[in-house]
């Protein structure tokens, strides 16, 4: 509270909220704990309880909250002794908020349940491979004998797949001296050795994965392998024709439905509890996004943090359009 006491006049001037927002000290938080270990180890106990957690900055989550998080300097108050039990005290000198552990994302999908645009591909790299778009698909072929040969494309950053499941699903048909293998996993632009975490098999021609988080910390998408050839008997020129090709969300591959790249028009409404927050925006595909009569352009796969979204306490209105993916992330 910011107040003004007034000499001789009644109460004070409330000037709370007369530049905003209320804004909030500090929150203190102190935890009460205690050892059994022998008299003989308490102070080895205190000197490394000291030295895990004084002066450090850290996240805090408590056990009955644990979907929530504190951020503060914390520190270690003196050892005590009674008896045969050891007792200290830990001091959190938290920021104002708790936090969410996980983000909250809103996902759209502008071209219907398929992520992979089987007449023009995103190819991100090529290895000793030929790519050739074809009306319902993809054909990889081999220029020399020998090998697995791929081709990767890129179907979105981690950041918006993130704690989802995506599925491949697709129709093979290889020539003399070609094998089909698809994979899924992240890459980083640009090209990096591979990093495919899921495989289809002989007997399937589905491949899931669930898309982790920390592999954004060294990889910046999740991406598509189609391979063609094999060591044992690939030959050059050998091909395989990927048809029907779809990425989507979930671990149950469903229908082809083809890609729609078409431009469309969407409205999303996002919540934000007390905390202002500027939301991270990211889309597949080049989009315009408008809220409280303020208009940005977003390129593709960029990470965009813009002021004029900030999001103070309530609901939210964005009117997006684009095609592809797009999301909305903050927390």
């Amino acid at each position: 509270m910011e107040t003004i006491d007034i000499p001789g006049g009644d109460g004070v001037l409330d000037l709370t909220e007369a530049f905003g927002d209320v804004k909030y000290q500090n929150r203190k938080l102190s935890f009460d704990f205690s050892t059994i270990a022998p008299k003989s180890q308490f102070m080895d106990v205190f000197s490394r309880v000291q030295n895990l957690l004084h002066g450090r900055r850290m996240d805090i989550r408590l056990s009955d909250d644990p979907a929530w998080y504190y951020t503060g300097r914390v520190s270690v108050n003196e050892w005590k002794a009674d008896k045969s039990v050891g007792t200290f005290t830990v001091d959190c000198d938290c920021e104002p908020y708790k936090q969410k552990v996980s983000d909250t994302t809103i996902l759209h999908r502008f071209s219907g349940k398929n992520l992979f645009n089987c007449a023009a591909p995103q190819l991100a790299t090529a290895y000793n491979t030929s790519v050739t778009s074809l009306s319902t698909g993809v054909r990889i072929t081999s220029l020399s004998p020998g090998q697995w040969r791929f081709a990767q494309f890129k179907i979105a950053p981690i950041k918006m797949l993130a704690g989802l499941t995506i599925t491949c699903s697709y129709k093979a048909a290889a020539t003399t001296g070609a094998a089909e293998r698809v994979g899924l996993g992240y890459f980083k632009s640009p090209y990096n050795p591979l990093s495919i975490v899921a495989y289809s098999t002989v007997s399937s021609n589905t491949v899931s994965l669930k898309v982790d988080a920390k592999q954004a910390e060294a990889f910046d998408s999740v991406g598509l392998w189609l391979y063609s050839s094999r060591d044992v008997d690939g030959v050059a020129n050998a091909y395989v024709d990927y048809t029907d090709v779809q990425v989507e969300i979930g671990s149950t591959a469903t229908a082809f439905e083809a890609y729609d790249g078409t431009t469309k028009t969407a409205v999303l409404t996002a919540d934000n509890s007390r905390k202002p927050v500027i939301p991270l925006i990211m889309a597949t595909a080049p989009a315009t996004v408008t809220k409280d009569g303020f208009t940005a352009s977003i390129a593709a796969d960029a990470e965009n943090r813009i002021p004029e979204f900030e999001m103070k306490e309530g609901n939210h209105v964005f009117t997006v359009s684009g095609s592809g993916l797009f999301a909305i992330q903050y927390r």
